[in-house]
Parts: structure tokens; C-alpha cells; sequence
């Protein structure tokens, strides 16, 4: 199995954490508008992930409570840097069939999703070194831009989640960040800079984070609801289901 990626950027653990295991990750397109968008004012000067760090352990950690009301009691937010997400990427979707390979059989839709309350990788979540100390406020309207995915390709499903997004990030990233839950995090406080291309009522995923809640990857999903979004899991290991858009912010 690889070894994660080296953390000492981040800022340490606060005294007290409980988390066991300081790399929790277990092994296992664009559109050009047609005329310019309009620039909005420019908001104070957001800060760097180093600065938000504290902050975003807790987002995490609330969103992962809010969903999943019976995951284990105690602190689950622990960030790793990714320098590649598609390198990232490619390492799940290398671990999803190792495990495949040792389990005899596809991890698929056909045993429901369950809960793994002994599991120490709660919480792991990664973000995006390109954008980690990128000032938010700085990415401009017409920036922001999304790859829609459709589930079905006729008949078919397109198969899981994590080899779409993959797919995706392969198409995507030598002219694009793959936005993560910062992103996401600004967003939400600053509801008035969200662009229209978020607001079609797909999912919009955030494929830079990955959130490790039981022993499964997951991606935040964000849905417009005429106001704000709303937030949820969607599970890397098992098919897509429907319609998203992965968010993502040209160089």
C-alpha cells in the first residue's frame, strides 16, 4: 500500500485529540461564457487553508454528525494535503479493487451501505494543495466553471462514482483546480458570489475532498435550493445514481 502523503504542512492536532492515526485514508468541460459574466465586488481577502484549518476540521466534522447521526463519538476531522488529485484518485480506485480482489467480489449497490463504528479512519478528508493557500476571494465569477456527468448513458449506468471522478480529473486538471470543501466553505458565506452554472439543481461535487466516514471514501455533493445549498455524502465505492456536475476553477 502507498504511503500517504507528507502532512507537516498542516498545523498539529490540538492537545486532547483522540484521533489514532494522524493518516486516516485507508488503502482500500468547461464552459467559455458567451458574453463576459459579471465581476462582482470583490470581498475582504479570505484566508489561506493554513489559517482555516480549525475551521474546516469543524465544518467536517458537523456535516459528518449532521448525516450520520450514530458515527462514533468522538473527534473525526483529520486533513491530509494532496498534492495530485488525480494521483489521489488513481491510488482509491488501485485500493477499491485490492479489496474487491481479497472480499472474492464487487463492491457494489447490492449490500447497503453500513456504518463502522470500530473504524479509526472517521473523518479523514483531504484538500487540494493547489488551492490550500489560494485566497478565495480572489477567484473571479466567470473562474468557476463545472463538468456535468450524466449517470446513464442510454440504457447503462456510467458506473461508479470514483472512477468518474477520476475520469474526470484526468480530462480536467492541467487547466483546471479541482475544487474542494473550502471552496464550498466560502460559497456558503458568500451566497451572493455563487455562480448560475452551480445553481442547474445537479449535485454539484467537490471532488477534491474525500471524506472517509466508516471504511468508505465519500464526496461532498451540493444542491442549490433556490437560497443556499444542500449537503450531503455521496459514496465513492458505489454506482452513480445520478446526474452531477464536478466543480472546478480554471488556472
Amino acid at each position: 500500500m502507498s504511503t500517504p502523503e507528507d502532512t507537516s504542512v498542516l498545523a498539529p492536532r490540538p492537545p486532547g485529540s483522540r484521533i489514532k492515526n494522524a493518516y486516516p485514508m485507508i488503502g482500500p468541460g468547461s464552459r467559455q461564457p458567451s458574453e463576459p459574466e459579471p465581476i462582482l465586488e470583490k470581498s475582504a481577502p479570505s484566508p489561506s487553508g493554513r489559517e482555516q484549518l480549525r475551521a474546516i476540521n469543524k465544518y467536517v466534522d458537523c456535516l459528518i454528525r449532521f448525516c450520520y447521526h450514530n458515527c462514533p463519538i468522538k473527534m473525526l476531522a483529520v486533513p491530509m494535503l494532496v498534492p495530485s488529485p488525480l494521483g489521489w484518485y488513481s491510488r482509491l480506485v488501485s485500493d477499491m479493487v485490492e479489496v474487491e480482489r481479497m472480499m472474492g467480489k464487487t463492491l457494489s449497490d447490492s449490500k447497503a451501505f453500513e456504518l463502522k463504528p470500530e473504524e479509526e479512519h472517521w473523518g479523514g478528508y483531504t484538500l487540494t494543495e493547489g488551492l490550500f493557500n489560494t485566497p478565495l476571494s480572489d477567484v473571479i465569477y466567470y473562474r468557476v466553471s463545472v463538468d456535468a456527468v450524466s449517470w446513464r448513458t442510454g440504457a447503462n449506468c456510467v458506473g461508479k462514482l470514483i472512477k468518474v471522478a477520476r475520469d474526470s480529473i484526468m480530462k480536467n486538471s492541467v487547466n483546471h483546480f479541482i475544487s474542494d470543501v473550502r471552496h464550498l466553505m466560502y460559497l456558503m458565506d458568500h451566497l451572493e458570489e455563487v455562480p448560475e452554472t452551480l445553481k442547474s439543481g445537479k449535485a454539484n461535487v467537490f471532488a477534491g475532498t474525500t471524506v472517509m466516514i466508516g471504511s468508505t471514501p465519500h464526496v461532498i455533493a451540493a444542491t442549490w435550493n433556490g437560497t443556499s445549498f444542500d449537503n450531503k455524502f455521496l459514496p465513492l465505492w458505489q454506482n452513480l445514481k445520478e446526474d452531477i456536475q464536478i466543480v472546478m476553477i480554471r488556472k
